[in-house]
């Protein structure tokens, strides 16, 4: 899954450039497990179990025919997300990683700010 997100994020054409103004900052949670994400512009940190991970946002991606949901590709050292927010405000979110060799699949809400 890790090498997939980075191709995915070394080939994705040019509409998947950052574009803050999409996806403003953010702080997202959820619950079953407790876990939290900040989107900080370029970068976030993800929370969840025992560890906080620091990742960079690889690109944005709007879904068509825009500008909501958006898909975020976040790649740290040694982790991945997918990140997929769907707006406007109030803002759901889920969030496809893993946890050791398992995909996880998180869900929760974002408040902007």
């Amino acid at each position: 899954m890790k090498a997939a997100a980075f191709a995915l994020a070394l080939a994705s054409p040019a509409v998947a450039q950052i574009t803050p103004d999409i996806v403003p900052q953010m702080a997202c949670t959820g619950t079953d497990p407790i876990w939290a994400l900040d989107l900080l512009g370029n970068t976030a940190q993800f929370r969840f179990a025992d560890r906080t991970i620091d990742l960079d946002v690889m690109a944005e991606t709007p879904g068509q025919p825009g500008p909501w949901p958006v898909a975020l590709t976040l790649v740290g050292r040694g982790d991945t997300a997918i990140v997929l927010v769907r707006g406007p405000a109030p803002f759901t979110v889920d969030i496809l990683t893993q946890h050791r060799d398992l995909p996880v699949l998180f869900t929760g809400t974002c408040e902007a700010g």
